[in-house]
């Protein structure tokens, strides 16, 4: 395995492999777009050494293990793929592979597409190479916003729920829960009454239900 892994790096086979997956691809698709991701390989070795090292794990292992970054044509079918340290932040490795899978096949023109896990500042600088990109990000919940306004209705609206205050005191408790009183002036001026429906108001007894609106 090892005398066969040697030969396929004297004879070249990876790029020999590469140019006929993008001759595939660009007879039977569209590279104008082409999609990245990563994953992790680990190994089951003890020790590290300069390409199999610790580093944040997908499995959540704490075994050696490597980055692979894989670019596909929007079909997933396979165009280019690269290999880092285990280490290797994942935001760090999109930038090479895209890089080389442009120089190797003379494109100018092209559409990243990534998850969020790709969005970083330096990434954000592929359009300098002439490159596009559309990346996920993470965008925090939209406030909800309960416009006051007297209709007492409530609306759905884009932003989520939304909802308008009704007229004080109404609606009038359930049945059993005591009545609440103000101990201020009401809108009509009386001392120690309580609102109805429209916001009408009359002088209630101390044990008793609200008293009808005055006119």
């Amino acid at each position: 395995m090892f005398r066969s892994l040697g030969r396929a790096q004297e004879r070249g086979y990876r790029d020999q492999v590469a140019a006929a997956c993008f001759a595939h691809a660009a007879a039977h698709g569209d590279l104008s777009l082409v999609l990245y991701d990563v994953t992790t390989l680990y190994f089951e070795a003890e020790q590290e050494d300069e390409l199999r090292k610790v580093g944040f794990s997908k499995e959540r292992r704490v075994d050696p293990q490597i980055v692979v970054g894989l670019l596909v044509d929007r079909a997933d079918f396979p165009l280019e793929v690269g290999c880092f340290e285990g280490n290797k932040a994942e935001t760090s490795t999109i930038l090479p592979v895209v890089m080389a899978f442009q120089e190797r096949h003379g494109l100018a023109d092209m559409v990243i597409v990534a998850d969020a896990g790709m969005l970083s500042a330096g990434n954000l600088k592929l359009d300098a190479a002439n490159l596009r990109f559309i990346v996920g990000s993470r965008v925090a919940k939209a406030p909800v916003i309960w416009p006051l306004t007297s209709s007492g209705t409530g609306t759905l609206s884009p932003m989520g729920r939304s909802s308008t205050p009704s007229p004080r005191g109404w609606p009038p408790p359930p049945p059993g829960r005591p009545t609440m009183r103000r101990s201020g002036p009401s809108r009509c001026g009386t001392q120690g009454c309580t609102s109805g429906p429209g916001g009408r108001c009359g002088p209630t007894r101390p044990d008793g239900p609200p008293a009808t609106a005055r006119p």
